[in-house]
């Protein structure tokens, strides 16, 4: 799914079942990739704000902290 960063931070809290008020607690950069994995039930956050696919780019993109 391709978002824009406001979006995707409001469906962490939901999928997280943390409050829609957490959204803020998230940085998601432009680009960045955030991977979630359903199995068996139980969700996982297998990458959250992932740049290294910028890294080919040579700019300099550092993402920011949780």
């Amino acid at each position: 799914v391709i978002s824009h960063n406001f979006v995707t931070k409001l469906l962490l809290c939901e999928l997280l079942a943390l409050p829609l008020t957490s959204f803020r607690a998230f940085s998601i950069d432009v680009a960045s990739l955030c991977w979630l994995e359903l199995r068996n039930k139980r969700l996982s956050v297998r990458a959250l704000n992932d740049c290294c696919h910028l890294d080919s780019l040579n700019i300099d993109v550092k993402p920011r902290s949780l």
